[in-house]
């Protein structure tokens, strides 16, 4: 069996970001023989050099495989390179970022040293011509109680301390996966999640395996642009919510059920979620409907039973400040949308 599938999803890549990804993955694989396939999935792009540089790519090289599917979104794409993929190995690799020189052959040296279903690799950021980089070095097992810590900040969303180490647990880029664990489980990322799709990816992969391995040595250059950036003025999240909560009641019911500390998990996941939807759509500057539209759209979010289910179990002794005690409590009361009448008010007094 051939070594290494390489699945990079595209839709409407900065030009100068998919030309730097191209040669950056051409570079790794010119000396790893025919133990490698490439996946160009082209998602519907509308940008009209990207078909053509795609072309070009596997007219250079047959180790690169071009496909071209109409739009459907990174789930479906990522999936179909998952149908596609022949090797023992998949790595995933975002179409606007690049890889480190020997990325490849160092992950898959390390996967057949450690004998491990995943190992979760080092990045760096790269930011306005900067690059931002972890200070500390770390290779370490995650098995037993260190598992179920991760399993733990997967499903509460909670990943800021392993990004101080330069790891990004939520990303499937800078990991390298058994493909047969991928299979076996029917792991896919889910087109119901517009976002945090690979979060849910990799915590289903977590749970069906004993342990996995992490080490932070840099392959991956993660390229953050205007594009890259999640949390700007939208609804899209609202949908997640929804959609996310019984995704993880189900995997924690059918993995964990005696686990009490999993589901308080989802709580603390619901509970932020709410949080950041208020901030970047219902009271973000940019929503201009009226407080009647806003206040409708946020009592049918709230009400749903999906998201009410979790918000009911919220309680006001775990608030960690006076801000988190009064959100808590707008919630229990069903008063959450008096921030929509305090923001109007700013809002009034700086016109």
């Amino acid at each position: 069996m051939k070594q290494l599938s390489v699945i990079i999803p595209i839709y409407n890549a900065p030009k100068p970001f998919l030309e730097h990804c191209i040669a950056s993955v051409q570079e790794n694989i010119s000396k790893m023989g025919d133990e490698v396939e490439v996946f160009l999935i082209n998602d519907g792009s509308t940008e009209q050099y990207i078909d053509p540089m795609l072309k070009e790519a596997e007219a250079s090289d047959s180790r690169f495989h071009y496909i071209y599917k109409q739009k459907s979104g990174v789930s479906d794409t990522r999936n179909l390179g998952i149908d596609m993929a022949q090797c023992e190995y998949i790595i995933f690799v975002d179409a606007d970022d690049y890889l480190e020189p020997d990325a490849f052959s160092y992950m898959l040296d390390s996967m057949k040293k450690h004998d491990v279903d995943l190992i979760v690799f080092g990045f760096c950021t790269i930011e306005n011509g900067k690059s931002i980089v972890a200070e500390e070095r770390v290779e370490k097992w995650i098995s037993g109680s260190s598992k179920l810590e991760v399993l733990y900040s997967y499903i509460a969303n909670i990943m800021g301390s392993w990004y101080d180490k330069g790891v990004n647990l939520n990303s499937p880029w800078a990991k390298i996966y058994k493909r047969d664990t991928i299979i076996k489980n029917q792991i896919r990322f889910s087109p119901k999640l517009i976002l945090h799709q690979d979060s849910f990816f990799n915590l289903w992969f977590v749970s069906s395996i004993d342990r996995f391995y992490i080490d932070n040595r840099i392959v991956y250059n993660y390229v953050y642009h205007e594009n890259s950036a999640i949390h700007r003025f939208s609804n899209r999240l609202i949908s997640v919510t929804v959609n996310l909560m019984p995704m993880l009641e189900k995997l924690v019911a059918n993995n964990y059920p005696d686990n009490k500390d999993f589901y308080d998990a989802i709580i603390r996941r619901a509970y932020s979620y709410v949080r950041l939807i208020k901030e970047y759509y219902f009271t973000h500057p940019q929503n201009t409907k009226s407080f009647r539209e806003l206040k409708s759209e946020m009592d049918e979010f709230l009400s749903n039973p999906n998201v009410s289910k979790w918000l009911k179990q919220l309680k006001l002794r775990d608030a960690t400040d006076t801000i988190d005690f009064k959100n808590r409590l707008l919630l229990k009361l069903h008063l959450y949308w008096i921030f929509l009448i305090t923001e109007r008010r700013k809002k009034s007094k700086l016109v």
